[in-house]
C-alpha cells in the first residue's frame, strides 16, 4: 500500500486512486488491494459506535478496500459502495456478488447520482485524505462539493463518519473557514471529531496490525505512532433505527 505516514504525500497523476483510476488498473492486473492509510479494522469500535447497522448506508470512494466487507461482517448488509472507477466497481462486485444487500455503483461523489435524503449514514475512509491532495485546477473545490452532496443524500438525523489524517485547521480551508468548523461549509449539520491514535512503524506508517486507542498513554512506552481523526457530522431532525453512542469533541475544540 501506499505510505500513509503523517508527512507522506498522496499520490497523484497517472497513478492516483482519483480521478484517474490508473492505481486500480495496476491492482487488477496483480490481482492486489490498496488500503488506504490504515485497514478499516484498526479503527474498530471508533468508527462503528456513529453508526447504525440497520441503517442504509454509503461508502463513498470505497476503491478496492476491505471497509465494505468488514462492515458487511460486522452486521450492515444494506450497504451501497460507489467509486468513480469502473474497474474497481466491476471487480469488486464480482467478488462481493454472493452477499444480499451489498450493492456497487459507479458514482461521482462530488455530482451523486442518487435521491435527496436517500441514506441513513455515509462513510468514508480516505477519500477525504486524497482530495485534500489533488493538485489539478479542475479540482478546485471537490471537497466542498463533496460535502455538500453528502449532505444532501443524507436523511434528516443522519450522519456522515470521516476517517482521515486531516487535522481540523488543515480542513477548515476546505469547508468555510473556522467559524464553520462545526457546521462545514455553512450547513446546519453538527460536526464534532476525535483524535485515535495507532501505532507506527519507523516511517511514521500505521503498522498492519495496528489498533487504534483514544491516547498516547495507551500505547508501549516509547512506540512510535500516527494520529488520525475521526469526524462526525450529524443532520438534524428525524430518528435512526436501533441506537448509537455519540462521543466526541466539538471540531473547534483543541485536541
Amino acid at each position: 500500500p501506499w505510505p500513509h505516514g503523517p508527512m507522506a504525500p498522496w499520490p497523484h497523476g497517472p497513478m492516483a486512486p482519483w480521478p484517474h483510476g490508473g492505481r486500480f488498473l495496476k491492482d487488477e492486473e496483480e490481482e492486489a488491494e490498496s488500503e488506504w492509510i490504515c485497514k478499516p479494522e484498526s479503527l474498530h469500535t471508533f468508527l462503528t459506535r456513529h453508526l447504525v447497522a440497520t441503517e442504509r448506508s454509503m461508502l463513498i470512494g470505497c476503491g478496492n478496500s476491505r471497509m465494505g466487507e468488514w462492515l458487511y461482517e460486522m452486521g450492515f448488509h444494506n450497504q451501497v459502495n460507489t467509486d468513480i472507477s469502473k474497474v474497481v466497481i466491476d471487480r469488486m462486485r464480482n467478488t462481493h456478488k454472493d452477499k444480499k444487500g451489498m450493492e456497487w455503483a459507479v458514482d461521482d461523489s462530488t455530482k451523486m447520482a442518487f435521491d435527496t435524503a436517500s441514506f441513513g449514514q455515509v462513510v468514508d475512509k480516505s477519500l477525504l485524505d486524497c482530495m485534500t491532495y489533488v493538485e489539478e485546477e479542475e479540482y478546485v473545490g471537490c471537497i466542498d462539493k463533496m460535502l455538500r452532496e453528502i449532505y444532501r443524500v443524507l436523511k434528516p438525523g443522519g450522519v456522515a463518519v470521516f476517517s482521515t489524517k486531516q487535522d481540523i485547521e488543515v480542513l477548515v480551508k476546505e469547508v468555510g473557514g473556522m467559524e464553520n468548523a462545526e457546521h462545514w461549509c455553512g450547513l446546519d449539520w453538527t460536526v464534532t471529531w476525535e483524535m485515535v491514535f495507532l501505532k507506527a512503524d519507523k516511517n511514521g506508517s500505521a503498522e498492519f496490525d495496528a489498533m487504534a486507542v483514544a491516547s498516547r498513554e495507551e500505547l508501549p512506552p516509547g512506540a512510535r505512532y500516527s494520529t488520525f481523526y475521526i469526524y462526525v457530522a450529524t443532520k438534524p431532525g428525524g430518528a435512526r433505527g436501533g441506537s448509537r453512542r455519540r462521543r466526541g469533541r466539538s471540531a473547534g475544540t483543541a485536541g
